[in-house]
């Protein structure tokens, strides 16, 4: 989320989920709670950093509401209290088949309008790792057809599928990668029928000590 560091967004993720389901922004204990804080003045770092971002106003002592500037962030939360299905694996790296399998539920309680468009995988490769993409991470997808220049997806080509970044040419299509020791894939006019985007990388979830953690594309 951008203006946000990756523990800002995952602790300003689960208020917005609090804010969908209860009409009100959570206070210092239900955070504390949630996040396994042993201190209050951690919570208060958090809230005070979220008030001068412009992301809550402080309206009362302990009290906060979402800012008027953010109340879009309702309608675009993409993520699942029920979890997100991991449904295989994706080479970041030459052009492979998805492996498709139950790899469970990456269990990620946040608030979410569209949370049947989400799903995981995990990293097979180390062609991302420029953009902090590692091999064996489990990555995020939106369910979607379309890339716009510049953005990471699961790309689809002759019925093999690969994680890149995707720029359309007039000439080319050139899907990059991001560690000098992996190879771009340029693909020819005559083949861009043969390109299919299956989806947008919208973040990573890692498996640590005190659970789940998210990381979002800003």
């Amino acid at each position: 989320m951008a203006g946000l560091t990756n523990r800002q967004a995952e602790i300003f993720q689960f208020i917005l989920q609090y804010l969908d389901e209860h009409g009100s922004v959570p206070d210092y204990p239900e955070i504390m709670e949630r996040f396994s804080f042993k201190h209050a003045n951690s919570v208060y770092q958090y809230f005070d950093a979220f008030v001068r971002k412009n992301f809550l106003e402080k309206v009362g002592r302990g009290e906060f509401k979402l800012h008027s500037t953010k109340h879009h962030l309702l309608d675009d939360n993409l993520f699942s209290g029920g979890g997100i299905p991991i449904r295989g694996r994706i080479t970041a790296g030459e052009l492979n088949p998805v492996v498709e399998e139950d790899l469970g539920t990456i269990p990620i309680t946040v608030a979410s309008k569209q949370s049947s468009k989400i799903f995981g995988l995990q990293v097979d490769g180390i062609s991302m790792t420029g953009v902090g993409i590692d091999d064996r991470d489990y990555i995020l997808v939106e369910d979607r057809s379309f890339l716009q220049n510049g953005e990471i997806g699961l790309i689809r080509y002759n019925g093999e599928s690969t994680l890149k970044t995707i720029w359309q040419k007039e000439d080319h299509i050139l899907l990059e990668a991001h560690n000098k020791e992996a190879q771009n894939i340029i693909i020819s006019p005559g083949e861009f029928e043969e390109v299919t985007v299956i989806g947008k990388y919208v973040g990573k979830a890692q498996k640590e000590i005190d659970g789940w953690h998210l990381f979002l594309k800003a």
